[in-house]
Formats: structure tokens, C-alpha cells, sequence
């Protein structure tokens, strides 16, 4: 569930610091409130100074939430230098939410961006090709203020928090005497943005319930008392008519899902079929793989990423206490998955911890279960991937995080959070994959409801 609240920042605070950023008392600086759903959650202040090479757009964002009754809360502080045109030069964005950090740095060189992402004492860079005009969500507002009605443009910006270069098509809606309207379209998320023509952001709305809107600095500092704090647990509750009796023990499930559009997600593999698109309707099994079982294919999902670890000392050290001499790819998910359960903590945090992290700390909610369970198993030599979708819980279906494993040539569904090989029948996939690709899961999220069909 807490996976869903870190896309969340990704994409409301998703900007970038130069290296040599002054501090925010020497930018012309505008204080926003960030509320979801009409509830202030949340603030953040702007700030733009003229560099000889550009410009540098700075911003210090909080947000303060409930999850699962805990309170949490995330900062970052983050700019981006860029030139006259507002292409990117270079950026330093940090993450702070309790006892983790996350550092994510990089620049642009000769078209390539060389980005490195700093978390659990291990440094990782990536390099990434762009295709088109690379800038940050910041800079949009003043990108707009160069185009007039009914005109459109596609650009790419890098996201820090997801660590990735996205498509961005911008098309303006309206222009009046002192404003411009702005619909912007991030992968496949529909934001609004209206700003003025000196490029001052006035108001950002983007899905599902987030706003950030131009307030006075006392206004965005204002204090929001703990029992007026939005849960996103519940805000995210999914509508379900129908109930399932002891879901923890369900082999097979058939459900119809309304309003799920047309998005590009993928909801089928192995023990998932969509049966049916209008209305749409979903079959899914939880088989348990025979033991002996090989493990063949899925090299890409033995590798190790910039919060998937696998690689790391840490880790191997940890697989080889855990496994032992076990050589069946059935015992080792078994094991890793039984390991994890028992020895994290179920502790909701707002961050994007890594794995080697979260084996130091020993405590999360499925975001941390299922990153360390796919570092753990990789390093066993178990193709593991991290999923993401919806879980039926107390009467109702709730955003979740999992993993797959496989073997045979097949993917099967592990629910480290819940110790359960195979996942139960009602953790219903909607995405796989790290941030980047699991943001895609909010366009529909607020707007679907599950009924229950067998």
C-alpha cells in the first residue's frame, strides 16, 4: 500500500539541485499548499534565479499523511540548473522520510544523461538516452508561456523519484490576458496546470486528487492536526460488491472490473487471463509449482538495479544464511519468503528504501517485503520481479505490492507481506516492475470498482 503513496510524491515532487545551488534565501521564492481530495497534506515553496548559463529552479517540498493510522512524513529538497531554453544541465535531488536517505544526482553529456542514485551506502549511475527536449515538470510553466492556444508540444523530462525519462506532450487549452492553461500528459496521467505569463505556477492538478495551488507562506506552513490527516489506505479503498470468505485461502477467483478504460497495463501472465474486455472480465489461479521444478529463462530478472540489489555483499551473505545448502528453486522461494516475513518488521515507511536498506533496518510494509524479497531471491538464482495491483483485505480490495518467481518457464505469484507461496487468488495484478512503471496503475485508481463474479 505504501508503494502507492511513494508514486504519489514521485509525481507531485518530482524536480531537481544543482550542485552549486544557493540556499533558498537568495531565490525569488513562492510558497504552494499541496491537498489531496480538498485536504491540505502538504506544502511546498519554488524558488528561480538567473544563473550565466540559465536558469536554476529549486524547490523544498513536505507532505504529511496517515498510513494505516501511522503518521508519515516525507521531505525533499531538490533543484535542477538549466539553460536559457530550459533544457536540462544538471540536478541533485534529496530524499529524506525517517532513518532513510535517498541521493539521486546526475547530468547531461553530449545527449546522454548520466544519472546516479546513492541509497544504503552504495552508489549506482545509469546512463540514459533522450530523444527529444529533456527538462523538469518545474520548468513547464514557463515553457507554456511560449505557446499560444491550440498548439502542442512533446518534450521528455527525468523524474528523480522513479529514475527515469518520461514522454511529456503539453497542449494548451487556454490563453487569457494575464494566464495560460495547460493540459500536460505524463506517460499516460493527465495533468492540469495554469500558470501566469511571467511563468508562476498558480495551480497544478494532477490524478488522481492531488492539487498544489499558490498560497501565502503562512497558509502552506499552516499546522493540519493528526485526526484531520487524510488516510490514504482509505482513500484508496476500492468499491466491492460481493464478499469472499477466507480470502488467504482462495485457489481461483473470476471478478468483472468497472471503468477500466483502456490503459496500457499489464494485467495478464501465466495464472491471470482477461476473459473478456467489454465488460472486463478477469480469471485468476494460484497454483503451487511441484517441487524439482527448473528454473529456465528470465536472466533480465536475475540482475541487479539501483534499489533491487542483488549484487551486493550484504545481500549474498544474507541468501547464503537463509538457504544454506538448499538446491531446489521451490525450497529457496520457501525460505526467502518465510525469511523476510518473519524478520521485517510490518512498519509502514514513506521512502524508496533499497534493498540493501531495508536488510539493515528490518521493518517496512509490502513496498519493503517485496524489494528485498526480489534482491534475495535473485541473488539465490531465482528470477524475481516485483508486482503491483490490488489485494482483497477486510470486505474490500486495497492497492498491494507482491512478487513473481519463476520457474518452468512460468510466473508465479509470492506474497512475502502475507507469507504466502503461492499468493492467495485475490491479489489481482494490474502492473510489474519498479516505480516507473507502477505509476501507471493510478489513471485508474478512484475510479474502478470490482464485482465479484465466482
Amino acid at each position: 500500500m505504501k508503494r502507492l503513496m511513494i508514486i504519489f510524491f514521485a509525481l507531485i515532487l518530482c524536480k531537481s539541485e544543482s550542485k552549486n545551488a544557493p540556499t533558498i534565501e537568495s531565490f525569488r521564492n513562492t510558497w504552494y499548499k499541496i491537498s489531496i481530495k480538498g485536504m491540505k497534506v502538504g506544502y511546498s515553496v519554488k524558488g528561480i534565479k538567473k544563473v550565466d548559463s540559465g536558469v536554476v529552479l529549486y524547490e523544498k517540498s513536505m507532505m504529511d499523511l496517515n498510513l494505516l493510522g501511522k503518521p508519515e512524513t516525507l521531505f525533499t529538497e531538490n533543484s535542477a540548473t538549466l539553460d536559457r531554453e530550459f533544457n536540462l544541465l544538471n540536478f541533485v535531488f534529496n530524499l529524506n522520510a525517517g532513518d532513510y536517505h535517498t541521493e539521486i544526482t546526475g547530468e547531461v553529456k553530449k545527449g546522454i544523461l548520466y544519472a546516479r542514485v546513492k541509497t544504503g551506502g552504495i552508489e549506482r549511475e545509469s546512463r540514459m538516452k533522450y530523444r527529444k527536449k529533456l527538462t523538469t515538470l518545474n520548468a513547464i510553466p514557463f515553457l507554456i508561456t511560449t505557446m499560444g492556444k491550440g498548439s502542442k508540444r512533446e518534450m521528455e523530462i527525468f523524474d528523480p523519484m522513479l529514475f527515469s525519462v518520461l514522454p511529456v506532450r503539453i497542449e494548451i487549452r487556454n490563453v487569457k490576458q494575464d494566464t495560460i492553461k495547460a493540459d500536460v500528459f505524463i506517460q499516460n496521467l493527465h495533468y492540469e496546470i495554469i500558470s501566469l505569463k511571467d511563468g508562476t505556477l498558480l495551480s497544478q492538478f494532477e490524478p488522481p486528487f492531488v492539487k498544489t495551488e499558490i498560497s501565502s507562506e503562512e497558509e502552506a506552513l499552516k499546522y493540519v492536526p493528526p485526526e484531520k490527516k487524510i488516510d490514504i489506505l482509505t482513500m484508496f479503498a476500492i468499491p466491492c460488491d460481493g464478499r469472499i470468505d477466507n480470502p488467504r485461502e482462495l485457489r481461483h477467483l473470476k471478478i468483472e472490473i468497472e471503468n477500466m478504460g483502456n490503459e496500457p497495463l499489464k494485467m495478464e501472465d501465466d495464472f491471470q487471463k482477461i476473459i473478456s474486455r467489454k465488460p472486463f472480465i478477469l480469471e485468476i489461479s494460484s497454483p503451487m509449482p511441484e517441487r524439482g521444478v527448473k528454473v529456465i529463462d528470465g536472466e533480465d530478472y536475475l540482475k541487479s538495479t539501483q534499489y533491487i540489489q542483488s549484487d551486493a555483499p550484504e545481500i549474498k551473505s544474507a541468501v547464503k544464511e537463509i538457504c544454506g545448502g538448499i538446491t531446489d528453486p521451490v525450497e529457496k522461494v520457501i525460505k526467502i519468503k518465510e525469511w523476510v516475513f518473519k524478520n521485517l518488521r510490518k512498519n509502514p515507511t514513506a521512502s524508496i528504501p533499497s534493498a540493501v536498506d531495508i536488510l539493515r533496518e528490518r521493518e517496512g510494509d509490502c513496498n519493503e517485503h517485496s524489494i528485498l524479497f526480489a534482491a534475495l531471491s535473485r541473488a539465490a538464482g531465482i528470477p524475481s520481479k516485483v508486482v503491483v495491483g490490488v489485494v482483497y483485505l477486510n470486505g474490500g480490495f486495497y492497492y498491494h505490492a507482491w512478487n513473481a518467481v519463476m520457474l518452468g518457464g512460468k510466473w508465479y505469484p509470492v506474497d512475502p507481506t502475507f507469507n504466502q507461496f503461492p499468493a492467495d487468488a485475490t491479489h489481482i495484478k494490474m502492473e510489474e516492475g519498479e516505480l516507473k512503471n507502477q505509476a501507471k496503475v493510478l489513471s485508474i485508481v478512484g475510479n474502478i470498482r470490482i464485482k465479484i463474479l465466482k
